[in-house]
């Protein structure tokens, strides 16, 4: 290809100076002709087989860090059966009466019959336009989709259609409204979190080149350098003429450059040679602590290098808050440059991937990237911090502790009086009715015993998420809840167990002691069901749910920790609850108000909460901005 298209462009550029010289005006035209077609097809090359645009990948955000609800048809698919709202107005609008009714029956006192009919009539809300679109009265067409901007409708959108008649169902659900976000109408997902490739798994430790590749980087230039031969010919011009020699020149310099580096064997066959060292910060790291991370690439090669675009392996748990993991520079023999930047500590044990690398030649003809590991990993395991308030239920075993029983007997809480005994410390003589009546009584309290309670942690991909890009995700937030409780309970003599919902078993069964603290932590921070980033969809965790209930230690307590995003995740907390195991759920609220979407996914998270309180399950709603020990307290008043 490369030799014919030389043989073209040396035959337009004849035919071009025979034409310049005058020596015939028609082969001057014909040359011209030539090159205009020729310069056609080097366009159309162009166009098709555009020229390399790859970019390093974004590591700086974490994984799991979107807030609920991140499209309106995604969270309306949380008030139908099917899960699942298309986008165009019929489906919309039904999904939204659907919404419209739930809230109505949970926040309005009405049967599901009334709702509908007000839901219906219109007579539900005072936006009368919001109204009539949910009776179908506003004219939109039933294959109209939300994607489109209707630019041609007089009067509101489909859009708009829909954001108030989600402000008039967060109205009626006590959901405050805030502004909407640019790009609120969404449609699709957002794009995932960006890591650096993994090395194969037959990697031999060394350098692994991923791709050697052409960057095209030049290509425009042969079309640039006929089309200028092309007018130079039209024209007459040897000046124009002899323009075209300046791409073409290019061009020479650039291959030139890339054969001599092919019979030097550096660009054909190892790549350059660049160390890669890095170093942490990590000496008794706790979750929230920044840590900081240098990069030292070094060139221990004897050719310079002229490109080097490199970023470093951030884990994907782990976000980037200050500096660059990025960097694009160039070495001479033997010179080094130092990336310098820090990462939130997160729970878990973190491993660094390798550090990608793109080296181009000087001309930038063609670019080899390759995968330099560097072995690093950060390790933060909670910290235990006991609150003051535990959400327990009445239930217990027969050892003393914490748990009310509703029994007389010994503890803290007034239970009744009864008729003086002999024997009876004189510590709980009631003196009082004793000054009154002149009668002795004994005061009883209530009997307070021990309890069995188990951790079970919803570590599902549902729970990955969070209000915004800077905050940790609801799962990491419920294991540090879980970090604030344990000591506080094990202190009373409860015996203290964990588990999550996951596709990896994990099962560390109640108990207590400094034996048991300790792996207790070691687990909380580094068990795989319990990664900082969703490693999978965790399709088996009906499987998960049926194998804990097998282990459940008879009238063992269960505290569920869930963000109550999914229609799942109640359903989890009301099997226990049936199936004799007292369930107290602790639910860290990820979900914002800023789009119509993330408004309908605290609209239904709240309608999970309200009916798991309607089921008898205690559930503990623990706002984003206050402390635990708050939401506990607020809990344990309900």
């Amino acid at each position: 290809m490369n030799r014919a298209l030389a043989a073209v462009g040396l035959a337009a550029v004849g035919l071009g100076l025979v034409g310049v010289l005058e020596l015939g005006g028609g082969v001057a035209a014909a040359a011209a002709v030539v090159a205009l077609l020729l310069t056609a097809w080097l366009l159309s090359a162009v166009v098709v087989d555009e020229p390399e645009q790859r970019t390093l990948p974004a590591v700086e955000r974490a994984a799991g860090t979107d807030p609920p609800g991140e499209t309106v048809t995604s969270a309306l698919g949380q008030f139908v059966d099917e899960g699942r709202v298309g986008r165009g107005a019929r489906d919309l609008r039904a999904a939204l009466s659907a919404a419209a009714v739930s809230v109505l029956v949970r926040r309005g006192d009405r049967s599901r019959d009334a709702a509908e009919s007000a839901v219906a009539d219109g007579s539900w809300t005072d936006d009368g336009r919001v109204a009539a679109f949910l009776a179908g009265e506003t004219g939109d067409g039933d294959d109209v989709s939300l994607r489109d901007r209707l630019p041609f409708r007089s009067g509101p959108s489909l859009r708009d259609d829909v954001r108030r008649t989600v402000d008039a169902v967060a109205d009626v659900a006590g959901v405050e409204r805030a502004g909407d976000t640019p790009g609120w109408f969404a449609v699709g997902p957002r794009s995932p979190v960006e890591t650096v490739p993994s090395l194969p798994p037959d990697h031999d430790g060394g350098v692994h080149v991923r791709e050697r590749r052409a960057t095209g980087r030049w290509r425009g230039l042969r079309a640039l350098g006929v089309a200028t031969l092309a007018v130079g010919t039209l024209l007459q011009s040897p000046s124009v003429v002899l323009l075209a020699a300046l791409p073409f020149g290019c061009l020479g310099a650039a291959r030139l450059g890339a054969a001599r580096l092919d019979a030097e064997g550096t660009a054909a066959s190892d790549p350059p040679v660049i160390a890669v060292e890095r170093t942490l910060a990590d000496d008794d790291v706790a979750p929230g602590d920044r840590v900081a991370v240098e990069l030292t690439v070094t060139n221990e090669g004897e050719t310079a290098v002229a490109d080097c675009r490199l970023v470093d392996g951030v884990p994907a748990g782990l976000p980037v808050v200050d500096g660059s993991p990025r960097a694009a520079v160039a070495l001479a023999p033997g010179e080094s440059t130092t990336l310098r930047y820090a990462v939130v500590a997160r729970r878990g044990s973190h491993e660094f991937g390798p550090t990608l690398t793109v080296e181009r030649d000087p001309a930038g003809t063609s670019a080899v990237e390759c995968l330099r590991p560097v072995e690093s990993t950060l390790r933060v395991l909670p910290r235990f911090e006991a609150v003051p308030t535990v959400p327990l239920r009445r239930q217990g075993t027969r050892a003393a502790g914490e748990i009310r029983t509703g029994e007389g007997g010994e503890g803290t809480t007034f239970h009744a009086t009864r008729e003086y005994r002999k024997g009876d410390p004189l510590s709980r003589v009631d003196w009082r009715r004793w000054a009154r009546t002149g009668e002795f009584a004994t005061v009883e309290f209530e009997r307070e015993r021990a309890a069995t309670i188990v951790f079970v942690v919803d570590a599902r991909g549902a729970s990955y998420v969070a209000p915004d890009p800077d905050s940790e995700h609801a799962l990491d937030r419920a294991l540090g809840a879980v970090a604030s409780l344990y000591p506080a309970l094990t202190a009373t003599g409860n015996r203290v167990g964990l588990t999550a919902v996951s596709t990896a078993d994990c099962w560390l069964p109640p108990g207590a002691g400094k034996a048991h603290r300790a792996r207790f932590r070691e687990t909380l921070g580094t068990h795989p069901a319990l990664s900082s980033a969703p490693e999978s969809d965790n399709l088996a965790a009906r499987t998960a749910i049926a194998r804990l209930h097998r282990r459940l230690p008879t009238g063992a307590q269960v505290l569920l920790l869930s963000p109550l995003c999914d229609d799942y995740a109640a359903q989890i907390a009301r099997r226990f609850e049936v199936g004799g195991h007292p369930a107290t759920v602790v639910s860290p609220d990820p979900t914002t108000t800023r789009s119509p979407g993330q408004s309908l996914a605290r609209v239904a998270r709240r309608n999970r909460i309200h009916d798991l309180r309607e089921a008898g399950v205690t559930v503990v709603d623990w706002a984003w901005d206050e402390p635990l020990s708050t939401a506990l307290e607020r809990g344990d008043r309900r």
